[in-house]
């Protein structure tokens, strides 16, 4: 059998620079084929050392010529005579942890930590060659200073020849994505069924944003999900925050037709003929279908028959985005100009930063929601208060506190 009695697999869950690595649950990190010469070749040319192969197959040199190697054994050895080389964690390299910015990866500053859990191989001979298939499964878990919905987990196989003092022969580095959000329909549909349960009013789904399904499966997961449940159902139609599914006029007639309790669509996109497309055909099939804006753009959103809006800068100007609200749902399109210019202002103020200049804005308002979780980062103590001054200036009339 040669010398590959002495080869084993490692495995670390670390390169170098460093893991960006967490998750929910039981995942699979990794699985892969890694060819591995025995010394069992046909042919003279496939007749190098054991070391020489494998350095061949992740693009090493050769230590020795493969001319005039030794007569090879017969292609037709047993499967059972195969020694498998085992896969084996190094010491120190089965779990990797990821803290926030400047942090220890310790205690509330834990961002994600990965771990490695379990490995498994299984052996092949074919035509002089170990074929050996890997596979690496490791549970990735969220901490408490927060992860992004998907990250990138590196993973570092490398074969070791064993003995006194182990040499390794070869390593190639992988990479494979773990999704860390509830991804799935039947996932976000057992969501959908718990939140009715605890008395929701509605349910609101995202378009797929992981995955980047085509029409018809976009189809289907709005279908499963409203399907589960007797709530109303709107779709949240983000194109710039969920890049890839794409939300069609035509799309939602489909679903209007598969679903009775298909309430209405909140639209983010500021396409206005899209808008405008979508409630000229879906309130033929369903004349009391709903269109939200995603935004405080009302007036706009209005005049092309949006019945309402979602509000973020509400929690900032309660009284202001009431009365731009009252005043366009009244037909008052035009008088309703003034406050919706007052809330483009503060739109704007709060645009550069996105959630971080929200999240000081609430705080300046007394309505303290904490930081922006990691990767955002804060507003710094110059800009929040500059901030802060801005908003007691043009909201002197707004409420304080909760």
């Amino acid at each position: 059998m040669g010398d590959n009695r002495f080869i084993k697999i490692a495995v670390t869950v670390a390169l170098g620079a460093g893991l960006v690595t967490l998750g929910a649950g039981l995942v699979t990190l990794g699985a892969g084929l890694v060819t591995l010469g025995a010394g069992l070749a046909a042919t003279p040319a496939s007749a190098q050392s054991l070391t020489d192969r494998f350095k061949s197959l992740f693009g090493g040199k050769s230590d020795e010529p493969a001319a005039n190697a030794p007569a090879p054994s017969s292609e037709n050895q047993s499967q059972s005579e195969l020694t498998c080389p085992p896969v084996a964690i190094r010491a120190g390299a089965s779990t990797y942890a990821v803290a926030a910015p400047g942090k220890e990866p310790v205690g509330n500053d834990v961002r994600f930590q990965a771990t490695i859990t379990k490995t498994a191989r299984e052996c092949s001979i074919n035509g002089g060659e170990i074929t050996a298939r890997i596979g690496i499964q490791g549970r990735v878990i969220a901490g408490p200073a927060g992860a992004p919905p998907s990250v990138q987990v590196p993973l570092r196989v490398a074969v070791v020849q064993g003995g006194v003092s182990e040499k390794t022969i070869a390593t190639k580095a992988y990479q494979t994505t773990v999704n860390l959000s509830e991804a799935g329909s039947e996932l976000a549909a057992a969501l959908a069924r718990h939140a009715e349960a605890a008395g929701a009013a509605a349910i609101v789904a995202t378009t797929p944003y992981y995955w980047t399904p085509p029409p018809a499966m976009v189809l289907e997961h709005f279908a499963i999900i409203g399907a589960a449940v007797k709530l109303p159902l709107f779709v949240h139609n983000a194109p710039d925050d969920m890049a890839g599914s794409k939300v069609t006029a035509e799309l939602m007639a489909k679903l209007i037709g598969r679903l009775d309790n298909f309430a209405g669509l909140i639209d983010q996109s500021l396409d206005w003929q899209f808008m405008i497309e979508l409630t000229t055909l879906a309130r033929k099939l369903r004349p009391d279908f709903q269109l939200l804006a995603g935004n405080e753009l009302m007036v706009s959103a209005a005049a092309i028959g949006a019945s309402g809006m979602l509000a973020p800068i509400a929690g900032v100007a309660p009284r202001l985005v009431r009365r731009l609200y009252d005043t366009c749902r009244a037909g008052n399109l035009f008088e309703a100009r003034a406050a919706q210019e007052d809330v483009a202002a503060l739109r704007q103020a709060m645009k550069p930063g996105g959630a971080p200049h929200l999240k000081a804005a609430l705080r300046a308002m007394g309505r303290d929601c904490g930081d922006p979780r990691p990767p955002l980062l804060a507003l710094d103590a110059a800009t929040a208060k500059a901030l802060t001054n801005a908003l007691a200036r043009t909201l002197a009339d707004e409420p304080r506190g909760w």
